[in-house]
């Protein structure tokens, strides 16, 4: 008989009461002895596992700081390696009895934690007492075990399995970003204090940083919200960051007086646009007064590009989330480049436009109210014919009220919680070009830019965001105002709204004597971990302090919102970085730094300067992605290693899938060619590698809140390669509209003493190139079809060697056969002689390859053999070469059909045996 289940009151009498659990006798044979007992220490490492664990192991080591009363040598085993734990009541009384404000509820994993603590103290407790007494001797006669002794133990067994799925489910996973956490009653964010030797502030609890000062930097409130102009201590506290070392976890960073970019006084830069401002301020005063008038004998048109808007008054409700279906009322200022008696505006599938009633036209420099005659729709234009012409310079203010834009598709994303996904509410705007024209009637071009004043009515459950501050003044519960913003396009319009949830925050502060603005980071998720997105605002202050550096152009803004949303691709607006949700969750993923990193880039390249070719502008955003990489290494890249992925292996391609220039797929029909970024390559390494920075320069300091041209440019790369009109006869060219062969192709044919240059396209181009030999390198400009340079080399010759020009190079029989001899030899000027073999590969596909001549056929066919054999050219390019040698060991049937038999070169070269 054994004494099994009896707890003394000194493992569980707590003042000012005790628990006594009356004694039980239970008989058993020798098996349920050693399953009583191993199953007991199953139990007792299964609890410690399960406080082991990262959330159970901070509640465990609270629970344990409790005082731990003197226990009994009795209840100690000498087989026990556990320590010594504090009585079971007594911890779970004082944890629950701990006071707690509201915001702190006992949250449910906590009582999980309580249970298994329990479960594991009574089943370590079972086993240290089966442990002192030796098992029964084995009985002579088989005895009846006992039917609660196996029921204890299956309610035992339950409860553990129980409490380990529970925990599991609801603490254990990791991140907690699941829809298993419903955090849409949080209703206080915590922040901390900021120390008078911190400049940024987080609004997350952190681990302190030490930051040591030679000038004492002014407290700073984590909640404070900056006004539109920069203040005055913002500056002093970036003049004072020139002799300011911060250590931090991650870098320490040391400032110098030279480093140092003031924050840019935007009023002074907008100053010119004074007399626009004061238009809009007067015309906006005038009344509308009741016209009539008759329709036009014949529909009136004109078109969009005929009006510079000036500024927006809009007013967008969000009636429902789910299409989503917009509404809206609109004041548009805008001012005629030409005599007119029509106003055209971009409007896709808007509503409600067709109505007279709703639309009127004021003429701000008379006052008067022009009537509108007829409304009417030519794809995605909407014209309102006038009764009388206007002339060229007039300012004049459009109402339009009441319209509905109930097919946004892709341009506003939304996200609607459901019952297994808990997630905050969300509806936000992510303009690409001509994206605007479908929510609201605008003036829709890249080249047009104005200011807006937006009011977003969303509900009283939900805040609000856009490009600018909020305008406290006017905005009220349910309905948020915005404060007027700098000179944007339509697509450069950006708001989000959504339910409350745990933003982070951070002060404004300084960067390597960059001025970094506040930054408000909002998750489309009920985040629990704070900590896992640090790295983004990491990446961001160091991508905008190297922006701000190489433009010579602080950040203009006071606040820049960061979004985490549900949307497929980043996005830019000026004052608004929308990132995709799920890139931000795989922060492995290279994919998502560089997302990250344009999305910031364009937050100046978009959105403070705005270029009419929009391929131009995303071409340089994908090169100062490279650039920043190879400067931070954030992604370990090279910009050499990123230019030959891109470089066609055929040119006949004019489209190609690699998703190096960002852009949405829905709108597919316009695809950017990477081939655009490898011009910025090319100057870089030409005439120096701060050409494309300095050309940024020259455009920032003379288009900032405005529109550059490709000949702005062009000017600028002009400038900043010193003065070489080269550099920027290479801009205009490159963007200009090409026929098939969309980059220069030249056949090189060297002779002892010179290098004659031929080109094999249609437009003659102007190229720099590169001319290596034993007597060292020269410099070419090539700008004629027919143009030889004089150029004397004892050896090798080999043309742009290190391969930095956007162009090929393709030579003659010999040069190739000379070539084949430097492919192994160290006096061989080039390292990268496969990359010119695989340049031919390319133009032998275009068939742009002049006919050989009967006495060079063998020279070729060595060639090509060589280049078969060392496995230089790949794909399609490949079984041509096999093709013209007779070779076809990798060709199929079509490629051979559809492609090698149609090449002039090959024709010559399989003809002969």
């Amino acid at each position: 008989m054994l004494d099994l289940f009896s707890i003394h009151s000194s493992f569980l009498t707590v003042p000012p009461f005790s628990i006594q659990l009356q004694s039980l006798t239970v008989s058993f044979p020798r098996i349920s002895y050693y399953t009583l007992f191993f199953l007991s220490s199953f139990i007792t490492q299964f609890g410690k596992y399960l406080l082991g664990r990262r959330i159970l192991r901070e509640q465990y080591q609270m629970l344990t700081r409790l005082p731990t009363p003197d226990c009994s040598a009795s209840n100690s085993s000498p087989l026990s390696r556990s320590p010594p734990a504090p009585p079971v009541a007594s911890v779970v009384l004082s944890f629950l009895r701990k006071p707690r404000p509201l915001s702190r509820r006992l949250p449910s994993h906590s009582i999980l934690i309580v249970l298994t603590y329990f479960i594991f103290h009574i089943s370590d407790s079972l086993k240290n007492k089966l442990s002192m007494i030796p098992p029964p001797a084995s009985p002579s006669k088989k005895e009846k075990g006992s039917c609660l002794l196996i029921a204890l133990i299956a309610v035992f067994v339950g409860i553990i399995l129980c409490a380990g799925l529970l925990t599991w489910v609801f603490v254990l996973r990791e991140n907690g970003d699941g829809p298993d956490v419903d955090w849409q009653n949080a209703t206080k964010v915590p922040t901390t204090t900021t120390s008078q030797a911190t400049v940024s502030t987080m609004t997350t609890k952190l681990k302190s940083t030490t930051t040591t000062t030679s000038a004492e930097i002014p407290k700073t409130d984590a909640t404070t919200t900056m006004p539109t102009s920069i203040p005055e201590a913002i500056t002093e506290a970036v003049t004072m960051a020139t002799s300011t070392s911060t250590t931090t976890e991650e870098a320490t960073t040391t400032t110098t007086a030279q480093e140092v970019v003031m924050p840019v006084d935007v009023a002074s830069i907008l100053k010119e646009k004074s007399r626009e401002f004061e238009v809009v301020e007067k015309c906006a005063q005038i009344q509308v007064l009741p016209v009539s008038c008759s329709p036009s004998q014949s529909p009136l048109t004109s078109e969009p590009s005929q009006f510079q808007p000036i500024h927006y008054t809009l007013n967008i409700t969000i009636r429902d989330i789910r299409k989503p279906v917009l509404e809206g009322h609109m004041q548009l200022f805008a001012s005629s480049k030409d005599q007119v008696q029509a106003i055209a505006l971009h409007a896709s599938k808007i509503h409600n436009m067709e109505n007279r009633d709703r639309v009127h036209v004021v003429n701000c420099n008379t006052g008067e109210t022009i009537c509108v005659s007829r409304v009417h729709q030519i794809d995605n234009i909407v014209y309102l014919e006038l009764a009388q012409s206007i002339s060229s310079g007039v300012d004049l203010r459009i109402d339009i009220n009441g319209f509905i834009s109930a097919d946004s598709g892709p341009h506003v994303y939304k996200q609607i919680p459901t019952a297994k996904w808990r997630v905050p509410q969300m509806i936000g705007s992510i303009f690409e070009p001509s994206s605007a024209r479908h929510v609201f009637p605008s003036l829709d071009l890249h080249n047009q830019k104005a200011t807006f004043n937006l009011c977003l009515n969303h509900g009283p459950l939900m805040v609000a965001v856009s490009n600018s501050l909020i305008n406290q003044n006017v905005s009220t519960s349910g309905i948020t105002c915005f404060e007027k913003t700098v000179p944007l396009t339509a697509q450069q319009l950006s708001f989000v709204a959504f339910e409350k949830t745990n933003p982070l925050f951070y002060n404004t502060t300084t960067l390597n004597g960059a001025y970094l603005p506040e930054i408000n980071m909002i998750f489309n998720l009920n985040a629990k971990n704070f900590q896992q997105y640090e790295w983004i605002h990491s990446e961001v202050s160091k991508v905008m302090s190297l922006m701000s550096k190489w433009s010579g152009f602080s950040y203009p803004l006071p606040r820049l919102e960061v979004v985490v949303a549900p949307v497929m691709t980043g996005h830019s607006a000026l004052g608004v970085i929308t990132l995709p949700a799920q890139a931000i969750a795989y922060q492995k993923h290279t994919s998502t730094h560089e997302t990250l990193i344009k999305e910031v880039i364009g937050q100046w390249m978009e959105g403070v300067v705005t270029t009419e070719h929009t391929c131009f502008e995303k071409a340089v955003i994908a090169y100062l992605e490279w650039k920043i990489n190879e400067e931070l290494q954030i992604v370990k890249k090279t910009r050499k290693m990123e230019v030959s992925r891109i470089r066609p292996r055929n040119l006949n391609e004019t489209a190609d899938q690699l998703r190096v220039i960002r852009q949405v797929k829905a709108q597919s029909s316009n695809l950017c060619s990477p081939r655009f970024v490898e011009v910025f390559y090319t100057l870089d390494e030409t005439y120096g590698q701060d050409t494309v920075v300095g050309m940024i320069r020259v455009i920032f300091d003379k288009f900032a809140f405005s529109t550059a041209t490709i000949s702005d440019w062009a000017s600028a790369a002009e400038t900043a390669a010193g003065g070489r009109p080269e550099a920027g006869a290479i801009i205009l060219e490159w963007y200009r509209p090409s026929s098939k062969i969309s980059r220069p192709v030249l056949r090189a044919t060297v002779s002892s003493n010179s290098v004659e240059f031929n080109q094999l396209t249609e437009n003659n181009w102007t190229v720099p190139l590169e001319i290596s030999g034993s007597a060292g390198t020269q410099l070419a400009v090539i700008s004629e079809k027919k143009q030889t340079v004089p150029f004397v080399s004892t050896d090798y010759v080999v043309v742009d060697a290190n391969r930095k020009s956007h162009a090929f190079v393709v030579y003659d029989a010999d040069t190739y056969l000379r070539l084949i001899r430097c492919f192994g030899d160290s006096r061989c000027p080039s390292g990268e002689i496969g990359g010119i073999f695989s340049d031919l590969g390319a133009a032998l596909l275009a068939n742009i390859l002049p006919k050989p001549e009967n006495q060079d056929v063998a020279k070729w066919k060595s060639v090509f053999k060589f280049m078969a054999q060392q496995n230089l050219v790949e794909g399609t390019a490949a079984c041509c070469v096999e093709h013209a040698i007779r070779e076809m060991r990798k060709c199929s049937y079509w490629d051979i059909q559809d492609v090698c038999t149609k090449i002039d070169f090959n024709t010559v070269l399989a003809a002969v045996a």
